[in-house]
Order: C-alpha cells, then structure tokens, then sequence
C-alpha cells in the first residue's frame, strides 16, 4: 500500500497542533479532551496528530536527558576508598 501525499490541510492542521502543543499544552489537552465529533476531517486528525508527535519528542528528549544524567552521574566505587590519590604520595 502506497503512502499518500498529505493534503495542504492536513500539514497545516498538523504544524497547528504541534506549535499550540509546545505553547500551550493546556490548550492542546482540552482540545483532544473535547473529543471533536469530526474526527474524519483531515484538519482535525492532523491537529490530533501534530499534539502526538509533540508529545512524543518531548518523552524522547526526556528519556535521553535521563540517560544522560545517569552516564554522568559520579558515584564512588567501593575501592576508591583505598587507591592514593596524588598529594598522598
């Protein structure tokens, strides 16, 4: 099965439900709360659709940031305790 172009509508209603998920996540909410009837619409599927990716970047960038932090996290090993350090010597 071949992807279809997405219509001018869609990309518009997408990038609209990005851009208001990223300035207002509450908006976005209320929005997907509201449940709109006209779910077959392009527009508003997209606008549904642009909220999800948002949503998941944002999990993504959370999941590597935690990653990172755990990588870089300094915790001493149990032997540390006994190597000499360089004004020891």
């Amino acid at each position: 099965m071949e992807e279809e172009d997405p219509t001018a509508e869609y990309i518009k209603g997408f990038n609209q439900g990005y851009f208001i998920s990223k300035v207002e996540p509450e908006l976005a909410a209320a929005i997907i709360a509201a449940k709109p009837d006209d779910i077959s619409n392009s527009y508003v599927k997209a606008l549904i659709d642009g909220q999800k990716q948002y949503e998941l970047e944002q999990q993504l960038v959370r999941d590597e940031l935690k990653e990172w932090e755990e990588k870089m996290r300094i915790t001493p090993k149990l032997d540390d305790k006994n190597r000499q350090t360089d004004h020891e010597l």
